[in-house]
């Protein structure tokens, strides 16, 4: 029978717990047993504290100084930092405890989705907050507060530019705690997103193994004969009318469809065409002119005695050379440097190169006024002409045909054929000369020459179809090009083009030298560039098949040691076959190295046929979208373009049967603003092949 505990029966209610309780209680525990040795170990230790407290005291200072004063001493600066951080921590009112921390940072890539998260030590106030944030570069962004102490950032474009540093800030000042306390200067986060590069869209069909029937023989090379022609180069206008200066020394004018007009101006020399075909000036042996090319033809004087040469600019606005001078027509000539014999003036007149009575060329730069002594005088040179984009000059000496930047500055071989007389520079990249006995074709990367056909060929020009037009004993002809022996070679593909530039830049990038040259046509080996300051990272803009080869555009960004982005540049890399086949680098072509993240820069472009779309790191000003971003043909005229796209895409789409000129520009200028109000400090060009929308 169980005894009665009123105390275990306020403990416990239940009859079945009282009952455990009573018989845990009953439970004796077995008497315990010293050790043997227990008595001698207790005697020893009751000496040793008797001696010690027999022993003479230490004086106070002794004490304080000792193992044991040492010892209690820092547990008391341990107890008082102890208590320093738990009243910080409990105390949110100092500024100075509150900080910032982010979920990103440049240890590794971030996915374009991944939002940024925001963390703060205290409770914040988040309209503030959200006014602070300022992001670079420049993205409009939405907020979703998960608590007062935490914020996720998201751009409003649902994810953040491929291939694209950015910086995420606090400005100081702006953001402030639930108290109302201003939160102080904090280190930003900045991270890199991840690519993919922009997919590249073919222009040419990439040839597959189906075996395809075969293709018929190149035409014969029949010349048709236009009229009798002078010893002046002829020249095609925009929209396909060809003008030439006939045996009598007047202009004459053949519109597509047409026979030849002539212009009552005579003793021409030479002749320039505005870019929107409806005039040209002239400049004869009596004077400057201006004539239109449309019908009634008409003729006006220009106020430039002694002329040497007359062109347009990308403006309409007319320039004259002379002997002494150069500027627009009108008073206000600027002098040149030395007297002039001959002169002639770039594409869109941008520069001058004129030849001095004595010495070297020389290059006058018309924005600037500046004038360049080209480094070393060629042997006889002979002025060829110009690229279209206006960057290189074509001039052959004895042995050779070159080419130079417009100050005569890198100049490189691009034939070594004697006695070149004449040569034309295509839109796409295809130069056209001819010899005394023989035409040839040579593609800009310098790769050899092929003879398209023998026979006197004079004043060569392509023609808006491919063809040529020449001058040969006394006659202007038109004729379609046989195929040169390079056209047979099996085309690259993008795959196979990026493969081969990835190969190279990573070379380069571990300063691999010798395997990066080895990627490098052997032909072309001098041209191109197999070593470059350390960069960090590089993506691909652009890419697109054309003619055989690929074009690459590759942006490369070089960062510091910690990892922040700095400086870029760009690089036009093409892929094409050696003359074995193989796939290699025919030429590497290198921008001027920018600033990183000053200014909204192009990330991807994407051609369809008759559309571009253009992907920039920034999300735009609209308004500044129209003047800032458009489309050229070869000849430097605005294509009309329909604008379209939001955020940080646009979209250029050419109308519905409009004409291009085969290899077309797209430009961004300094007009394009990003919704922080910055703009590019320059011009940014990329040449593409556009093909018109059916």
């Amino acid at each position: 029978m169980s005894r009665f505990d009123p105390e275990l029966d306020e403990l416990f209610e239940a009859s079945e717990d009282r009952r455990l309780a009573e018989l845990l209680a009953s439970v004796r525990a077995p008497e315990a047993v010293p050790d043997a040795a227990f008595r001698s170990q207790l005697r020893r230790q009751l000496m040793d504290q008797a001696w010690k407290l027999a022993e003479p005291k230490l004086p106070w200072w002794r004490r304080a100084i000792g193992p044991a004063g040492f010892a209690w001493a820092g547990a008391a600066v341990g107890v008082l930092l102890i208590a320093v951080v738990v009243y910080s921590l409990s105390n949110p009112g100092s500024d100075n405890t509150t900080f910032v921390t982010y979920n990103v940072g440049l240890s590794h890539p971030v996915a374009a989705v991944q939002p940024v998260e925001m963390t703060f030590s205290q409770p914040m106030d988040r309209g503030s907050v959200e006014r602070a944030v300022k992001i670079e570069p420049a993205t409009e962004v939405s907020f979703q507060w998960t608590s007062d102490t935490q914020v996720d950032i998201r751009p409003v474009a649902q994810s953040f530019a491929p291939n694209t540093q950015y910086t995420v800030n606090l400005q100081p000042g702006v953001a402030e705690t639930a108290q109302g306390k201003p939160l102080p200067p904090s280190k930003p986060a900045v991270f890199t997103v991840e690519g993919p590069s922009p997919s590249p869209v073919p222009v040419t069909p990439t040839p597959t193994s189906t075996p395809t029937a075969t293709p018929p023989p190149p035409p014969a090379f029949s010349p048709v004969e236009i009229g009798a022609a002078s010893a002046v180069k002829p020249q095609y206008a925009a929209d396909g009318t060809l003008v030439f200066v006939g045996a009598d020394g007047l202009l004459r004018i053949v519109a597509p469809g047409t026979s030849p007009v002539s212009v009552p101006a005579a003793g021409v020399h030479s002749f320039a065409i505005a870019p929107d075909s409806t005039s040209v000036a002239l400049v004869t042996t009596t004077g400057a002119f201006q004539a239109a090319l449309k019908p009634p033809y008409t003729v006006a004087p220009l106020p430039a005695a002694g002329a040497l040469a007359a062109t347009f600019d990308g403006t309409g606005k007319l320039w004259v050379a002379t002997a002494t001078g150069v500027g627009q027509v009108g008073p206000g000539a600027r002098p040149l440097g030395t007297g002039a014999v001959a002169a002639w003036f770039s594409p869109g007149a941008t520069y001058l190169v004129y030849q001095p009575a004595t010495g070297p060329w020389r290059t006058v730069d018309l924005a600037s006024g500046k004038e360049t002594t080209w480094p070393a005088a060629p042997a006889n040179p002979v002025f060829l002409g110009w690229s279209p984009d206006a960057k290189h000059v074509l001039y052959a000496t004895g042995d050779a045909l070159f080419s130079s930047d417009p100050f005569g500055a890198g100049a490189s071989s691009l034939a070594a054929q004697p006695g070149v007389t004449s040569a034309d520079w295509s839109a796409k990249g295809s130069i056209l000369f001819a010899t005394a006995g023989a035409l040839f074709q040579v593609r800009t990367d310098g790769s050899p020459a092929a003879k398209l056909v023998d026979g006197a060929f004079g004043n060569v020009a392509w023609t808006p179809a491919g063809g040529v037009a020449f001058v040969r004993a006394g006659s202007l002809y038109t004729a379609e090009l046989p195929a040169p022996p390079s056209s047979q070679k099996t085309p690259v593909t993008l795959d196979e083009a990026n493969t081969t530039v990835t190969a190279y830049l990573q070379a380069r990038h571990d300063g691999r030298t010798t395997d990066a040259a080895g990627l490098v046509d052997t032909a072309q080996a001098s041209a191109a560039r197999v070593t470059a300051p350390a960069f960090s990272r590089w993506f691909t803009v652009f890419a697109q098949a054309h003619a055989g080869q690929v074009v690459e555009l590759v942006r490369i960004v070089v960062a510091d040691k910690s990892g922040l982005d700095t400086a870029q540049a760009d690089e036009t890399v093409t892929v094409g076959r050696d003359a074995n086949g193989k796939i290699a680098i025919e030429q590497v072509t290198d921008s001027a190295t920018r600033p990183y993240g000053k200014a909204p820069e192009v990330i991807s472009v994407q051609v369809s046929a008759g559309e571009i779309k253009v992907g920039f790191d920034s999300d735009l000003s609209r308004d500044s979208v129209a003047p800032g971003v458009v489309l050229r043909d070869a000849a430097g005229k605005v294509l009309p373009t329909q604008l379209s796209g939001t955020g940080r895409e646009v979209d250029l789409a050419l109308p519905i049967g409009a004409a291009t000129s085969g290899t077309d520009r797209l430009a961004v200028l300094p007009a394009l603003k990003d919704r922080d109000g910055r703009s590019p400090g320059a011009e940014w060009d990329l040449d593409l092949v556009l093909s018109a929308p059916a």
